[in-house]
């Protein structure tokens, strides 16, 4: 189970040549977390594709709007190259454990095995399912008063006028995310895939006569570079940022030497990293949200596979154990920019590899 900045999980199960390995002491080299060579869930977030959006569950709006970055590979060695659109479902996860410790997974609310409830059909006792697709707007109205049930019941909050808090109380609402392809029947090189990853989306309870505090925002990437040779962190790259894969359309991919690097630098919008009041018990006056982004690729791999802060820049290489196989030509990059709140930003890109002599 990888965990990132912004609470979102993906659940995986371990497998067998792993648990062996351990018990016998064999060394094994595992896959990067920045590779993607299968389905994978890597970016959800509460808020639309506005700039800016709000990353934050309100209460007293009409619908919730989550989004969420699946990718898919369309490789030549699998499915026959074809790009396969992936069934994405969103849940909201009811168990005490998951109300009650921020954060946390509850094991029930990833169950979706042949045996197990169907959550899509009411079946389970603990997931409700909310929307399919990896961009839905989710009607509040039916939810509201559960989760407000929910949240009446929890220590310190049911004796209180209304259920609320006497302070601001930032509570962590669990969403599921389920994403899935189906496979071909017979051909072993185009299996089912499936994932599942967990969502905290921060919900900000205020007591009854105090102004609201204002809403977490989702941080805006404003582009990435794309450099033959280092640059000094503290200068600005030179020319214009890359252009960003449409959401639908074709791609403006940036040509690289097969077996060749360069060096990536993503950069935050102004006024992304907000000033806030933590709402904890660390007695903290205001502070600054903490950006990151995280890195993930097709093929090769990262020298920095999360930059941020003092480190702006990673360098992908398409060389030793995850090069591009020669039938590869377009190798897709991801990159998830996070703040420390729950807020989070996606953009992808594509290199196109060029043999030598090619034109």
């Amino acid at each position: 189970m990888r965990t990132d900045a912004n609470g979102m999980r993906n659940m995986r199960p371990v497998t067998w040549p792993l648990v062996l390995a351990a018990l016998c002491g064999c060394d094994i080299r595992l896959d990067p977390d920045s590779l993607v060579r299968e389905l994978r869930v890597l970016g959800a977030r509460v808020g639309d594709d506005a700039p800016g959006s709000v990353a934050d569950v309100d209460l007293g709006a009409e619908v919730l709007r989550l989004r969420a970055l699946v990718a898919v590979p369309a490789r030549p060695d699998r499915c026959g190259g074809a790009a396969r659109v992936p069934q994405v479902d969103w849940y909201l996860c009811l168990t005490a454990r998951s109300l009650l410790v921020p954060r946390a997974v509850d094991p029930d609310c990833a169950r979706f095995g042949p045996q197990d409830p169907d959550p899509k059909r009411g079946e389970s006792p603990v997931l409700v399912h909310l929307a399919s697709g990896e961009q839905v707007d989710v009607p509040l109205g039916p939810l509201r008063a559960e989760l407000v049930r929910r949240l009446r019941s929890m220590p310190g909050m049911g004796g209180l006028p209304a259920g609320l808090p006497l302070r601001p109380t930032q509570v962590f609402v669990p969403v599921v995310v389920r994403a899935q392809v189906a496979g071909t029947p017979g051909d072993d090189l185009c299996p089912a895939e499936a994932e599942t990853a967990f969502l905290s989306a921060r919900l900000v309870l205020t007591p009854p006569g105090q102004l609201p505090l204002p809403p977490n925002r989702n941080p805006m990437l404003g582009g990435v570079w794309a450099l033959a040779e280092p640059l000094p962190e503290w200068e600005d790259p030179p020319g214009p940022p890359l252009t960003p894969c449409p959401p639908d359309g074709p791609c403006q991919p940036v040509p690289v030497p097969r077996g060749g690097s360069l060096y990536l630098r993503a950069v935050a919008l102004d006024r992304s990293a907000e000033w806030y009041l933590p709402l904890d018990e660390s007695g903290r006056d205001l502070a600054i949200e903490v950006l990151r982004f995280s890195w993930f690729s097709t093929d090769g791999e990262f020298s920095e596979l999360r930059t941020g802060g003092s480190s702006r820049t990673t360098r992908w290489r398409d060389q030793g154990d995850y090069a591009a196989p020669p039938e590869v030509r377009t190798v897709s990059v991801f990159v998830v920019l996070q703040d420390n709140r729950g807020g989070a930003d996606w953009a992808r890109y594509d290199l196109l590899l060029q043999d030598a002599g090619a034109p």
